[in-house]
C-alpha cells in the first residue's frame, strides 16, 4: 500500500489478521467518506494498524470458507482465526505459535477455547445464513449490458459442482442446471448457446489449442481439450421451449425467443451423438 499525500510511503509488515473484506471500509476511512447509518462492513478499517495501533485487532475472529456446493453448511471446509489459533472444520485445534504448520490437533488439550470458538462462529452462522434463502437473480434485457453473457459456473445445479474451471470446459465436462434469471424488460430476445467462450472463435466441435501453463516456476502442459460431437440443441425458458439441429461447424446455437419481464428460470441443453446431455458453458441473451 502506497499513498504519499496520506504519508503512507514506506512498507511494513502487520501481523494482526485482516481479510480482503477490509479494503472497502479502509478506503472509506483514510478518504473521509460519508457512510449511511443503516450500512454495515463485513470487515473494518485498518487505518489504525497503518499508524501502528492494533488494539482493536488483538481479538479480532477472521473465517473463511472454501464450500463450493448450492447450499452452504456450517463447518464445511471452514477455517475459524483467532490470534495464533486456528479451528478448522469444527474439529481440529491448531496453536500456530508452537505449531505454525498446522501438523499437531490440540483440539482435546483445549475443551474451553472448542467452546467458546464454536460459540463466536455459531453467532456468526446466525446471522449470516438468512441470506441463503435470497438466491440472486441475473439480469438480462437491460440497457447496462445488452448482451448479457451466462456462465456454466453459475448453473443451479445438483451436481457436486459447475464447471467453475476452464478444465472442465476443456474436458466438455457433463453436467447441466439451470440459471436465475430477471428479464428487465418485456420483447424479443436472441440467445447464441456456445460450447467455447466467445474470445475463442471456435466451433462447437472444435478443439482448444494446448497452451504451456505455469505452476510456481515449472512450466507444464496444459489439460488438453476434447472435442464434443452436438447433434441437437434445445433451450427452456418462461413458456418458450425450443429445439433445432446444430451445424457443428457453428461457433453458436441461435434461437429467438418473447419473454415477458419478471424472474424465471433458463436451462439449456446439447445432446452429443452418444445421447448424453450437458448444458450450453456459455449463452449470450440480448433483447433487440
Amino acid at each position: 500500500m502506497h499513498w504519499k499525500d496520506g504519508g503512507i510511503t514506506t512498507g511494513k509488515d502487520i501481523n494482526e489478521l485482516t481479510a480482503h473484506y477490509d479494503i472497502a471500509p479502509t478506503l472509506v476511512d483514510l478518504c473521509g467518506l460519508e457512510v449511511k447509518g443503516d450500512l454495515k462492513f463485513d470487515g473494518k478499517s485498518l487505518k489504525p494498524l497503518i499508524d501502528g495501533h492494533n488494539e482493536e485487532f488483538v481479538d479480532r475472529a477472521v473465517i473463511t470458507n472454501s464450500q463450493r456446493t448450492e447450499v452452504p453448511e456450517p463447518w464445511r471446509r471452514t477455517a475459524f482465526m483467532k490470534g495464533d489459533w486456528r479451528l478448522v472444520n469444527g474439529t481440529e485445534l491448531y496453536d500456530l505459535s508452537k505449531d505454525p504448520e498446522q501438523r499437531t490437533n490440540v483440539a482435546d488439550q483445549f475443551p474451553e477455547k472448542m467452546d467458546a470458538f464454536k460459540a463466536e462462529y455459531d453467532a456468526w452462522w446466525k446471522e449470516i445464513s438468512p441470506s441463503y434463502a435470497d438466491q440472486p437473480y441475473i439480469i438480462v434485457g437491460t440497457p447496462n449490458e445488452n448482451p448479457t453473457t451466462l456462465h456454466g459456473h453459475d448453473w443451479h445445479t445438483t451436481a457436486a459442482a459447475s464447471p467453475w474451471h476452464q478444465r472442465h470446459i476443456r474436458q466438455g465436462y457433463i453436467d447441466n442446471g439451470y440459471w436465475l434469471v430477471k428479464v428487465a424488460e418485456s420483447g424479443t430476445y436472441n440467445l447464441k448457446l456456445r460450447r467455447w467462450p466467445i474470445e475463442t472463435g471456435l466451433p462447437l466441435n472444435g478443439v482448444a489449442p494446448v497452451r504451456p501453463t505455469m505452476e510456481g516456476t515449472t512450466v507444464r502442459e496444459s489439460v488438453k481439450s476434447k472435442a464434443l460431437t452436438i447433434k441437437n440443441a434445445r433451450i427452456k425458458i418462461q413458456d418458450e421451449e425450443q429445439s433445432v439441429v446444430v451445424d457443428p461447424n457453428a461457433e453458436f446455437v441461435e434461437f429467438t425467443v418473447n419473454l415477458k419481464a419478471g424472474e424465471t428460470q433458463l436451462q439449456t441443453w446439447f445432446t452429443l451423438d452418444s445421447g448424453k446431455e450437458l448444458g450450453a458453458y456459455y449463452t449470450l441473451v440480448e433483447k433487440m
